[in-house]
This record gives structure tokens, C-alpha cells and sequence, in this order.
């Protein structure tokens, strides 16, 4: 049977003969109590959240939700091209005799090329002249600076300078020409999904002790109760997505005909749950607190097989799920 937030409370008094008006006006606080003690003792996949937010350039911290009690993952999308889109090799004026392949670079990551280049004009060489020479052009400079960038490579051949130039020099020129350049200025594209990897805060600090030092975020932390940590520090905005346990709202937040999935499909394990926190609220007997805990233990085995086991597997990849023998 599943509990409304009447029926529960009036179980409560029913079970502990206590009707008596501070008694009463603490049932909220047995029950919230109650739901506490389940939540924090198993994991189930229907209290997990998905919320989306940004991480901000230059900015460490990232706010934990309000109703958040632990991490499942922490993932974020970025636009391996922030100022020009994915194109196909047909389109670049690129010799096949520096290829992607012949550059050693992966499939996914397009060469670049500006409308001037393609007619013979390049905006800039990495010498700073307009020679004419496709190895010095701005398609290789800039497939060199999203390697070095965003996968992590290391180029030789990438100077200061070279890095100077396209940050300071070709994107903003880009970026200032969005209609001329619309076939590779696209800086609402955001492909490629990155996880991070959960770790304790010493951890963090000890990976970057200079916060000043930007990067791709590869790790995050809880570092105190209103923020996540992240490192190394992001050297852009990020649109990250957060999937957590989150705490649901309780049954006593309601109105006395609601009812919750703990009240309705763990009805008997909240309902010793609250008479344990009734029982020690009257100072009763220990023995009766012992017997109200072997019931709860009981139910939390239950809910843990149902969100921990049958929930996560099906029978066709993993066969009947067998308990062992007590």
C-alpha cells in the first residue's frame, strides 16, 4: 500500500500510542529525518538530475545545485574550432601533398583555409608574408593552433608568436567578418563531449598551484557545500551538463493527500524509518528501537536490489539477478 502524508502520520501515532501535541507538530521532522536515512543508503537511477549551466573563462568555481548530494558525472561540450566550422578536405585549396593524413593529424580535425587564401591571398603567413607558399599559410597555422589548442598536442613548429598572431590577429579579424567568413566563422558550434574526472581538492591543488594558469578542465572537486572546483582553471566558456543524486522533495513538504516514490513504493521502510526517530524522540525503549532498525535494514536491502541491481542490468544481457543465500 502507499502512504499519503495523512496516512503516514496517523500511523506513526497509531503505532507508537502517542497523540500527545508536541509529539504531533514533530512528525514532520521523524519523517524528514526518516527520508534522510534512505537517501543517504542507496542510489537510485529515478533521483538522478541532469541540469546544464556554463563555466565561465578565467572563473575556478561552479555553484552546486540546491537539492544535490552527490555526482554521477560532470561532462562539457567545446567547439574544437571556436571561429570556423568542421568542412570537408574538398573545400580548402590544400595540396594533397600536405594532407591531414600526410600531417599527421586526426580525421576529425579539418584544415583551414580563409577566402583569401583560396584566391591566392592568405591574411597572414607564419613568417608574416604573403609569399604564396601553401606550407606557410594560414590553413596549416591554424590546424597546428586547434591541435596544440583543444587536442592536446604538442607542434614544434607553433612559436609564441605563431600563437600571438591567431589569437590576436586572425581570429579577431574573423570574428569581425562574420558574414564574409559564415562558411568557417561559426562560434555557436559546439561539438565534442569531455568528462571529467571526480577528485578530492588536495588533488586539485596539488595538479595546479597557479590559478592563474587557464586550460582545458580535465578535473573537479567539491570544495565546500556551494561549489564545485575545477581544473586546471577554463580558458573559455564552457556549456557543461552536471548529472547528480539530487534530493527530492520531501513528503512532508506537501499536502496531506501527496504522496512520494518513497512513500508509495518503500512505504514500509520510511514508515520504521519514522518510528525509529519517534522512539528515541520519547526516549523508548531500546529493544523496540533495535526491532524498528532490523525492519528498516530489511527494506533498505529491498530498495538497494531494486535501484542498485535490477535497475542498471536486464535479464537479456545479464541473466536472473541471484541474491546470496543468508
Amino acid at each position: 500500500m502507499a502512504f499519503t502524508y495523512a496516512q503516514l502520520k496517523q500511523a506513526i501515532q497509531d503505532f507508537t500510542e502517542n497523540s500527545e501535541t508536541t509529539f504531533v507538530n514533530n512528525l514532520p521532522t521523524f519523517i524528514r529525518l526518516a527520508e534522510e536515512k534512505i537517501l543517504q543508503n542507496v542510489q537510485l537511477e529515478l533521483f538522478r538530475k541532469t541540469q546544464t549551466a556554463n563555466l565561465v573563462s578565467s572563473n575556478k568555481y561552479l555553484n552546486v545545485p540546491s537539492d544535490f548530494l552527490a555526482p554521477f558525472s560532470l561532462s562539457y561540450t567545446a567547439n574544437p574550432f571556436p571561429y570556423g566550422s568542421h568542412q570537408s578536405s574538398s573545400q580548402y585549396n590544400i595540396p594533397n601533398s600536405i594532407s591531414r593524413a600526410n600531417l599527421g593529424f586526426s580525421a576529425d580535425i579539418a584544415l583551414f583555409q580563409t577566402p583569401e587564401a583560396t584566391s591566392g591571398r592568405s591574411l597572414g603567413d607564419i613568417q608574416g608574408q604573403n609569399d604564396g607558399n601553401v606550407e606557410q599559410q594560414d590553413a596549416l597555422l591554424m590546424t597546428q593552433y586547434i591541435v596544440y589548442k583543444y587536442g592536446g598536442g604538442s607542434i614544434a613548429d607553433l612559436t609564441t608568436d605563431n600563437i600571438s598572431y591567431i589569437e590576436n590577429t586572425m581570429l579577431p579579424y574573423m570574428a569581425a567578418r562574420q558574414s564574409t567568413y559564415s562558411n568557417f566563422y561559426n562560434p555557436s558550434l559546439m561539438v565534442g563531449t569531455t568528462f571529467m574526472d571526480f577528485k578530492d581538492p588536495s588533488f586539485l591543488r596539488e595538479y595546479q598551484n597557479d590559478d592563474a594558469v587557464t586550460g582545458q578542465p580535465r578535473y573537479y572537486a567539491l570544495f565546500d557545500n556551494s561549489n564545485f572546483v575545477i581544473s586546471p582553471t577554463p580558458d573559455q566558456d564552457y556549456s557543461i551538463q552536471l548529472s547528480y543524486f539530487y534530493r527530492p522533495q520531501s513528503i512532508t513538504a506537501g499536502a496531506d493527500n501527496e504522496t512520494t516514490w518513497l512513500s508509495t513504493n518503500a512505504e514500509t521502510t520510511l514508515l520504521y524509518a519514522s518510528l525509529i526517530e519517534a522512539n528515541i524522540f520519547m526516549k523508548g525503549e531500546q529493544d523496540v528501537t533495535q526491532s524498528y532498525m532490523m525492519r528498516v535494514s530489511e527494506g533498505i536491502k529491498q530498495i538497494k536490489m531494486l535501484g542498485e541491481s535490477k535497475q542498471t542490468t536486464d535479464l537479456y544481457r545479464t541473466g536472473q539477478i541471484v541474491r546470496a543465500k543468508e
